[in-house]
């Protein structure tokens, strides 16, 4: 009998919002690295919660391995990325994504960082410097990412990222009716924004209707919103334009986000540009 123990796990999870995500991620990864190909730029992806590598899928014929972030990133060829960082807390993930970094011989400039990605990413992009010129995926697992990790991108000027902002988990823990008076509630909520700024949708009537009534439908656009305006306020580029990403039935998980902190007109016109036609075609 051979002896699986060791083997990594594989997650069982996702859809078509899924899918959508890792096209617009792969699309600007190949756009990318294409851009800087003739310029003097070391270039380095890190992805924050960077899961197993893959994702464990089922149809007709049985079990597919599915690409995820990662295998997408160390897919990218002609050019690659010089140096790749996966950041994962998870030990099962771990060995998955050391097995594919193994897998595609990527040892030579693969690193695979078993840390919670809110301590870790500050010290990543501390590490970059010189020529460096870094894609950073930020990709939680419902609320794991919090504010203070985010805006730790702008130590460096020049990183380019896509967030994945949870707005349905918050919904769900955002009562229609009043403010969460659960503890633990309120600590996450301050984590994801920073602050109790949050609590202020609750007391705007023209965005909910009746003052402290939390409008299902209203509250979805002002959440984004809210994040949103803390990111034009941190970051030197947020796209106008944004990605949600919905399940089966049509409720929106997540909204994919693209900000910079590269102060140049012309890093930031290219980089929207691409952007921009990414998101309008996925």
């Amino acid at each position: 009998m051979n002896d699986r123990s060791h083997q990594a796990s594989f997650p069982e999870f996702g859809g078509d919002w899924t899918d959508q995500k890792l096209s617009v991620l792969k699309k600007y990864l190949n756009a990318y690295t294409t851009a800087l190909k003739q310029l003097n730029f070391r270039t380095v992806y890190i992805d924050a919660f960077a899961g197993a590598g893959a994702r464990q899928e089922e149809d007709a014929e049985g079990v597919q391995f599915i690409e995820g972030s990662a295998k997408v990133a160390l897919d990218i060829a002609n050019p690659g990325f010089d140096e790749l960082v996966f950041i994962e807390a998870d030990p099962d993930h771990i060995r998955g994504l050391q097995d594919l970094v193994s897998v595609t011989q990527a040892e030579d400039r693969a690193r695979v960082e078993h840390a919670d990605a809110n301590a870790q990413l500050p010290i990543e992009i501390g590490r970059l410097g010189g020529n460096d010129r870094a894609v950073v995926f930020i990709d939680p697992f419902g609320t794991q990412a919090h504010w203070d990790t985010v805006a730790s991108l702008t130590q460096y000027h020049g990183v380019d990222a896509w967030i994945l902002f949870p707005v349905g988990t918050i919904c769900r823990l955002m009562p229609v009716r009043e403010k969460p008076q659960n503890e633990s509630i309120r600590r996450t909520l301050d984590l994801i924004f920073g602050s109790a700024s949050w609590q202020n949708l609750y007391d705007q009537p023209r965005l909910f209707g009746e003052a402290g009534r939390l409008s299902a439908s209203a509250g979805v656009d002002a959440i984004v919103a809210l994040y949103r305006s803390q990111l034009d306020a941190q970051f030197e580029v947020v796209a106008d334009q944004s990605v949600s990403l919905r399940n089966s039935r049509n409720v929106r998980l997540y909204e994919l986000l693209f900000v910079m902190t590269n102060p140049s007109p012309p890093a930031q016109d290219l980089a929207l540009r691409i952007a921009k036609n990414i998101m309008e075609n996925v």
